[in-house]
């Protein structure tokens, strides 16, 4: 009888043992994903804007320097601040409105893009580079630089009980039969695991794709 009762406890010990090295290894697999997705950069992004500050510099445009301290604090945030789980609202919204000045540069003609900023607080923690994913996507599809028709809408707003971003673009018609590219979405599907990662329960994120024109409402709960 006491063998069985102790062998019964050692299993049990055992089974115990198993789960919370499994879980370990969960979690231990959950941020390094979490890692690796919140600190990969565009590289077409990157190239283009290099390619854009060297033909600055090289026409004697004086804004040139600043579009490289621009980009240095781009690269700054990307490389350094995404370290973290979370950071605050501002810094996120400062890295897209770079983003957008950097996109501006690709056109003289000026881009029908419109940022539209509610009431939010600067402080409120979110995961780094979750709403530039959205934003990078919507520029990606739209060929906003070379659709005359095409734009790109955002919005971000806040209440005390939810967090509210929205995106819309433009897709131009000869793009409006998805491509295997436009199919597969992996930036999209990185910030949906990131989500279910760092948002369990506390998100509701809402994607169409109709009338050319494709759309993304995210809302966190606190």
């Amino acid at each position: 009888m006491a063998f069985w009762v102790s062998m019964t406890k050692y299993l049990i010990d055992k089974q115990e043992k198993t789960n919370i090295e499994l879980e370990t290894l969960k979690r231990g697999k959950a941020e390094s994903e979490l890692k690796f997705l919140k600190t990969q950069i565009n590289p077409h992004f990157l190239f283009n804007a290099l390619n854009n500050i060297y033909s600055m510099a090289y026409t004697g445009d004086k804004s040139a320097p600043e579009k490289i301290t621009m980009l240095s604090d781009m690269l700054r945030y990307v490389l350094y601040d995404c370290e973290s789980d979370y950071i605050s609202l501002y810094k996120e919204v400062d890295y897209i409105n770079s983003f957008m000045e950097f996109q501006q540069l690709k056109t003289e003609k000026r881009q029908n893009i419109r940022f539209d900023i509610g009431n939010y607080d600067e402080n409120y923690q979110i995961a780094p580079m979750l709403l530039v994913t959205f934003v990078e996507n919507g520029f990606k599809h739209s060929k906003i630089e070379k659709d005359k028709n095409g734009f790109v809408n955002i919005t971000i707003s806040q209440t005390p009980e939810k967090f509210y971003f929205f995106v819309e673009n433009s897709i131009p018609v000869e793009a409006a039969v998805p491509t295997p590219e436009t199919k597969r979405g992996i930036g999209i599907e990185n910030a949906k695991n990131r989500l279910n990662l760092l948002y369990p329960k506390k998100h509701k994120l809402e994607i169409s794709n109709s009338n050319n024109i494709y759309k993304v409402e995210l809302e966190l709960y606190k």
